[in-house]
């Protein structure tokens, strides 16, 4: 009765085995993708397809099982046959994938205010509920029902969704501004099949510059393979990349070189050559994870629920019509003392809503250790803003909403009557449930230290079906630790807490001291970007190498190759994977040996990954520049200082021998 994961995992740990699962593609549509897993112990691999990472992973644990054993693995899902029947009793059936997400984006790509959800009805015994909720978008009306709101939820959005995919756009519907010549060459925003690389050779093509990748013999501490992509753009550019093949390297490599150009095209003053017959310019205006994509509706803008008067409730509609004119420090006061059940971030949420308004939360800052981390997020919208800090993501957004409604009402939000307020309930039998997430914790701990991962078995379940009572141990190498509770849930968190504590405590031994894994892990290329966000790079001018700065480029190479520098040729014997290697400190060495300047330049917009940015300046003849991106600005320069020591090991190694 056990899955093909469980199966493969429980098996292998026994072992001391932990399977690996990677993310070898994904295709299709943004609403219909399509993921395909490998996974693989010591030489053994097999490969799985579906419609989503985990239905992946399953299907690749099934082919590597059958692949052992030689016969064909029949799993049966019991929770799965009965969920069917019910779904089949009742003719109700829940929307596959995130429908919701897919209308929030097209009100957002065709500038509309976002879709608003209201529960019509809620009829039926307390345990055979029945909800109904109406989806509104414009003028346009969709109900659906279900046995949860998820349910209804989901279907009136899948409903909307595909109401508005049908139906063609009326010449009165905002759109945003965008200029008509560059439709054909946008890249289609839900396409996930970008081809980066293609994409960098046609603008180099149009550009006139040339590309040129060159392969790092040495691998990655993740054990992936490493290139270099030199632009001979002025200055000239070199970007890394790396990938679990040398395809995927230089398609990363290529990413990353449209995310330099695209960075440096906004800071050029120059303007393209289609565009300087043109009026005006909207798509280097716009931030890069905005191309494609559409700015707020303005605050003008009719409310989603206008015009569909509901027969039941006709006083609350009209409530809501008059607070559209109200000033929204009114507008909350109102609110506060009528319906105050509501969290802050519900109630910041439904009242901008309707005048057409998206509150923005940004994450500012993590700070603490990984068991105890504290969050910061800022919560604003046009001129307005408001920090909250919290244990979690939730709990910092949950205050960074109640700051600003404080900071708009100009009293506190708990001093309205009735307010809402989340009360921890304590278990009766003085049962607390683990705050965070110990079971990660133990379980990076475990890889940190090369070990097995932990393993947890059910020891015990008593008492009544109402009340029951679950034992779970913890067991790693030879400890073992036990946690109850009411659910195998807070069991196992307890139980993982307990040897977590434990481990923390004790010392290691002298036979378990070990380097540390890298902690940045196989990091996926995510392909959420799309081949939109570089599309006006074809019409930006980028200054491209002459004929004579040319043979200056290469008359540098030959005279770096044949350089004398300790550090230099220290450099050709030292692995830049090496943790211990301060790559920042190395490149300012080589520079004061060599005689030519560094310098770091932070660059204040983010990557795709959220990462902070910088590039890298070297002023040798010609000037080159590399990119960085970390985590923190420091990361980032010593990323950025790490890919110039691969430039200058690479341009500097001798191929005489």
């Amino acid at each position: 009765m056990k899955t093909p994961i469980s199966l493969l995992q429980e098996l292998l740990s026994r072992r001391g085995i932990t399977p690996q699962y990677d993310l070898v593609q994904v295709e299709g549509a943004v609403h219909e993708p399509s993921f395909r897993y490998r996974v693989s112990f010591m030489d053994k691999d097999a490969m799985g397809t579906g419609k989503s990472k985990k239905e992946a992973k399953h299907a690749a644990a099934k082919a590597l099982i059958e692949k052992l054993t030689g016969a064909s693995l029949t799993v049966v899902h019991p929770r799965e046959h009965v969920k069917q029947e019910i779904c089949d009793v009742n003719n109700e059936k829940e929307a596959i994938g995130n429908p919701i997400g897919w209308l929030q984006e097209m009100c957002m790509a065709r500038r509309w205010p976002p879709p608003a959800y209201e529960t019509v009805t809620e009829k039926g015994l307390p345990h055979e509920r029945e909800f109904t909720m109406a989806c509104l978008v414009l003028k346009q009306r969709v109900v659906a029902e279900g046995k949860s709101k998820k349910i209804a939820k989901r279907q009136a959005a899948q409903k909307m969704w595909q109401r508005l995919q049908d139906q063609p756009l009326e010449s009165n519907q905002p759109m945003a501004p965008y200029d008509e010549d560059d439709d054909e060459e946008r890249v289609s925003l839900y396409d996930r099949g970008i081809n980066y690389a293609e994409l960098l050779d046609d603008i180099a093509r149009e550009q006139g510059f040339d590309v040129t990748y060159v392969d790092i013999d040495e691998k990655t501490a993740n054990n992936e393979f490493q290139c270099l992509v030199q632009l001979s753009t002025m200055p000239v550019a070199v970007c890394h990349g790396s990938g679990l093949t040398i395809q995927e390297a230089h398609t990363h490599a290529a990413r990353n070189s449209l995310e330099y150009l695209k960075i440096m095209s906004k800071y050029h003053k120059t303007p393209s050559r289609r565009k300087m017959e043109q009026e005006g310019s909207y798509l280097q205006g716009m931030p890069p994870n905005m191309i494609g994509m559409l700015s707020d509706p303005p605050v003008s803008m009719p409310s989603t629920n206008q015009g569909f008067p509901k027969k039941a409730a006709r006083n609350k509609k009209t409530t809501k019509n008059t607070e559209r004119f109200l000033p929204i420090e009114e507008a909350l006061k109102t609110e506060l003392t009528t319906n105050n059940m509501k969290t802050p971030i519900s109630l910041l949420q439904e009242l901008l809503s309707r005048r057409g308004i998206t509150p923005q939360y940004d994450l500012i800052q993590v700070e603490g250790t990984v068991h105890e981390p504290a969050f910061r997020y800022r919560v604003s919208y046009q001129n307005k803003d408001a920090l909250g800090t919290g244990k979690s993501k939730k709990e910092a957004k949950q205050a960074a909403a109640k700051a600003l409604i404080d900071k708009l009402t100009g009293s506190s939000f708990h001093d309205f009557p009735g307010a809402y307020a989340h009360e921890e309930v304590q278990d009766a039998n003085n049962e607390e449930e683990p705050t965070g997430n110990p079971i990660g914790w133990l379980q990076e701990m475990c890889m940190a230290r090369r070990w097995p991962p932990p393993t947890y078995e059910t020891e015990t379940e008593k008492g009544l079906p109402h009340e029951r009572q679950f034992t779970i141990a913890c067991v790693v190498l030879k400890h073992r630790e036990v946690g109850e509770g009411k659910s195998k849930k807070i069991a196992k968190r307890q139980a993982a807490q307990k040897m977590w504590q434990r481990l923390q405590d004790q010392p290691l031994e002298s036979n378990q001291m070990m380097a540390l894994l890298d902690e940045d892990g196989n990091e996926e290329l995510r392909q959420t970007d799309h081949g939109d966000r570089y599309a006006c790079l074809k019409d930006v001018s980028i200054p491209t190498l002459s004929k004579c700065q040319s043979v200056k480029v290469s008359q540098f190479h030959k005279a770096l190759k044949s350089r004398a520098g300790k550090l230099l040729q220290q450099l050709q014997g030292l692995s830049l994977s090496d943790r211990n290697v301060n790559c920042t400190e190395l490149l300012d060495e080589i520079a004061k040996e060599q005689r030519f300047l560094v310098t770091y330049v932070d660059i204040d917009e983010k990557s795709a990954n959220n990462k902070f940015q910088c590039l890298v300046q070297l002023s040798t003849m010609p000037v080159a520049v590399c990119h960085g991106s970390g985590l923190t600005i420091p990361e980032a320069h010593a990323h950025a200082a790490r890919n110039s020591l691969e430039y200058l090991k690479i341009m500097s190694k001798s191929y005489t021998e």
